[in-house]
């Protein structure tokens, strides 16, 4: 009859591995005990009183319960920041703007809904009283711009034109279309967005020799602005032939600004000759 030889480590063994099962399953049991985070949202809802489908998910619920507080606080501004946040996460159909929302309130969130990340609800926008300088304006590019409110934008932008394209130049005007060599002047005209209509009488040759002012705009039109010149040539068998080009409508030569001196000596002479008129 043979007997079993038992092997008191083999026993050991086991006696732990039964021992680290026992504790594994206590942990377990003891972290059942405590509430989930759901159950935990769940509880605090019925304490608000707030209803909720069975079924609801753990952020839905979470967002319900901090619109909740929000609605019922007394800080106008959380309030606001809360709601205008709300409709830059979600579409207009899924918030419910709270009840007791003052006029101010939803007069202040319409001006600013859904037109920038939650980041920049807090940000500070310019006001119309914030309306840079004309310096300023001349130094910002179209994203300094872009940074205003539309209204402010189309304000920068027509102050900004207006400075450049109404700045005058002292030019001589010289007119190259042969259909216009009995003219002395023209009525020139030209219009945009933001500056308006330009209208001036432009005159032609001698009169413009010491320098005649012209604005900007209508600089850039004259250069741009071209006419249809004819003119014959002999081919190699001597018979004629008709050639058209598009050739620049004046000659414009830029001339340098009156210096202060200039400008004083000018002024005399136009008040004398007011003076004669008169």
């Amino acid at each position: 009859m043979s007997e079993e030889i038992e092997n008191p480590k083999e026993e050991e063994e086991e006696q732990e591995q039964e021992e680290e099962e026992e504790e594994a399953a206590a942990n377990e049991e003891t972290f059942d005990e405590g509430p989930t985070r759901l159950q935990a949202l769940k509880l605090k809802a019925a304490a608000l009183g707030l209803k909720h489908s069975p079924n609801i998910g753990e952020e839905t619920l979470a967002e319900k319960i901090h619109a909740h507080e929000i609605a019922n606080s007394r800080d106008p501004l959380e309030k606001t920041q809360s709601m205008l946040a709300a409709q830059v996460l979600k579409p207009k159909s899924v918030i419910a703007e709270p009840a007791d929302v003052s006029p101010v309130e939803r007069v202040i969130a319409s001006r600013v809904r859904a037109v920038a990340p939650i980041e920049a609800i807090n940000k500070k926008a310019p006001r119309v009283s914030d309306l840079p300088s004309i310096h300023e304006i001349l130094l910002m590019d179209k994203y300094d711009i872009m940074a205003y409110p539309p209204k402010i934008q189309t304000r920068i932008i027509r102050a900004k034109q207006r400075y450049e394209q109404l700045k005058l130049l002292r030019c001589q005007i010289f007119n190259n279309n042969p259909a216009k060599l009995d003219l002395k002047g023209e009525i020139l005209a030209v219009s945009n967005k933001y500056v308006g209509v330009v209208k001036k009488f432009v005159p032609f040759g001698e009169a413009t020799e010491k320098g005649y002012h012209i604005p900007q705009i209508l600089y850039d039109m004259m250069k741009r602005k071209k006419y249809q010149r004819v003119y014959i040539v002999k081919n190699d068998n001597g018979t004629d032939r008709v050639v058209q080009t598009m050739a620049p409508e004046y000659t414009i030569t830029i001339l340098p600004q009156l210096t202060s001196e200039e400008l004083h000596e000018l002024a005399m002479r136009q008040a004398a000759a007011e003076r004669v008129s008169a």
